[in-house]
């Protein structure tokens, strides 16, 4: 079953990005949602870093990465879906 969680936190770099994966015991079949103005920050830091952009959809630490939409996430708020990718045994 899917859950969906805002955490109270900036991430606007691949570092803090790597940290809140590892802190948060993220996996494979979970999603961070991040506000745009901070993902933009992550593909420039990824630019500045590799010296090319990121590929879409965006995987980090095997963990996909979206882009906000709809404005849910607030600047200094992440959110977690949480198993996304559960498949039924059928």
């Amino acid at each position: 079953m899917e859950s969906f969680e805002i955490v109270p936190i900036r991430i606007n770099s691949l570092k803090k990005l790597r940290d809140f994966i590892i802190d948060n015991d993220l996996g494979e079949d979970d999603t961070i949602i991040l506000n745009q103005d901070n993902f933009d920050s992550i593909v420039i830091d990824h630019r500045t870093t590799y010296g090319e952009s990121i590929n879409m959809p965006f995987i980090f630490l095997g963990i996909l990465v979206k882009e906000d939409r709809i404005y849910d996430v607030q600047r200094r708020q992440v959110g977690i879906i949480k198993n996304t990718n559960l498949e039924d045994d059928d």
